[in-house]
């Protein structure tokens, strides 16, 4: 299964076009009023903020700052905003079609890259079930940010002392880390690895400085509740997993507490009785034409009988497989469905043969961008490979442009991926 294919890119918004360069006045079709302000944000899905990216919209172009903010003025309604990050060999995301002045473009944009503070977070678990823990039982610890947090985010703690040693990393300024840290202590089954009783729960909100930090979390007895459901299949589709992760805000990062790779419908799962947390819920099935899955987000610990219902994948159309001669004014083209959007992922077969263009859209087509003037050209007589998934439900680019971003805009979403095909770049 080629879950990279459907879940490798998760990011906010975009729309792709038939450009041969990257301007205003593209996108749907739709009509705009005088010219704006652009005062967008780039943000990881977790909320952290991604500095020193290049930001185009038509002739303007900037960076971001150490807030992940820009600003460009003078731009015409629908306009295509084109994000690359640094380096020879950027990942390109093109977001075609916006009106709105305040977009939060939202994804996977890589680790940052320039001066960066180092940590230690020594975190001593209290609590619960006590340590030396019973058999079988275990201690997960997350850690995450707003800010642009790397390193190790996640860990088991000893099952004698309670401590786990997390090495992390922070783009500079700022000094210090704001950070949270968080706990579940739990009995789980030693053949499937899944719960079979909670025991505690606690978080922490503190300060990381550079250099070792010791920070004490007690836990609070927590006791187990169910959560269930069902999944109904499309014809041909096998369960491939359900995934249970603890959400922690409404954009903190998701904790994976449950990942069952032999599923059933129904199921039922054990999940921490606790108010601190909600959960988001994903059941994924394939077939031998793609992938799709079928997300609940902030359900609540006791949920029982939620119905999973999926939506099919768009299937290619064109370029033809082995297309020879493929350059910016190529149309790319999966089937048209309704409200949902495309996001077109157009890498080389070698990583380091040229850039990655990722390309999302409320139209079944799509062309690559001309932005060789930033250093994002593409290149001759090289091998890539497309692909394409929907996500849904989105009646338009703008509604995936909110602050919410793409991930976390829906309580009820939908995503399908199809298989991937092969073409040569020009000469």
């Amino acid at each position: 299964m080629r879950l990279r294919a459907l879940l490798g890119l998760v990011l906010v918004l975009g729309v792709a076009l038939a450009l041969t360069t990257i301007g205003c006045g593209s996108g749907d079709g739709t009509s705009g009023g005088g010219p704006i302000v652009v005062n967008g944000v780039v943000l990881s899905e977790t909320g952290a903020p991604y500095a020193g990216l290049t930001i185009v919209i038509g002739g303007a172009n900037t960076t971001t700052d150490t807030n992940g903010a820009f600003s460009l003025s003078s731009i015409t309604p629908p306009y295509t905003v084109a994000v690359l990050t640094p380096g020879p060999l950027p990942r390109v995301y093109v977001f075609v079609g916006l009106t709105r002045a305040d977009p939060t473009l939202e994804g996977r944009l890589g680790s940052f890259t320039g001066m960066q503070a180092n940590a230690t977070a020594n975190i001593t678990c209290s609590g619960g079930a006590g340590y030396p823990e019973p058999m079988n039982v275990r201690t997960r610890v997350y850690a995450d940010s707003n800010q642009s947090l790397s390193g190790q985010i996640g860990g088991t703690a000893n099952s004698t002392t309670g401590v786990l040693s997390m090495g992390q990393s922070w783009p500079v300024p700022p000094a210090t880390l704001a950070a949270s840290y968080r706990a579940v202590q739990y009995q789980f089954d030693p053949g499937t690895m899944l719960p079979l009783n909670f025991f505690g729960y606690g978080e922490i909100d503190t300060a990381i400085t550079p250099g070792a930090n010791a920070r004490n979390l007690a836990m609070q007895a927590i006791n187990a509740a169910t959560l269930g459901g069902a999944a109904t299949l499309p014809g041909g589709f096998t369960l491939a997993d359900i995934s249970v992760n603890l959400r922690h805000g409404p954009k903190r990062a998701d904790s994976q507490l449950i990942n069952d790779n032999s599923p059933m419908t129904p199921f039922s799962y054990l999940v921490p009785n606790t108010n601190a947390i909600s959960l988001d819920v994903t059941v994924r099935a394939f077939s031998p034409s793609g992938l799709i899955e079928s997300k609940r987000q902030g359900v609540a610990p006791g949920t029982t009988g939620i119905p999973f219902t999926f939506q099919t994948q768009a299937n290619l159309i064109a370029p033809p497989n082995n297309t020879m001669g493929v350059s910016y004014g190529t149309e790319f083209s999966a089937d048209a469905t309704t409200n949902r959007l495309y996001l077109f992922e157009i890498m080389p077969d070698m990583p380091t043969d040229g850039p990655q263009f990722i390309i999302v859209t409320h139209s079944p087509t799509a062309q690559i961008p001309n932005l060789n003037a930033f250093g994002a050209g593409l290149p001759s007589n090289i091998l890539y490979r497309w692909s394409v998934q929907t996500i849904a439900p989105f009646a338009d680019i703008d509604a995936a442009t909110s602050s919410m971003g793409i991930r976390h805009a829906n309580t009820e979403s939908f995503r399908a991926g199809a298989g991937s095909r092969e073409f040569n770049t020009a000469p």
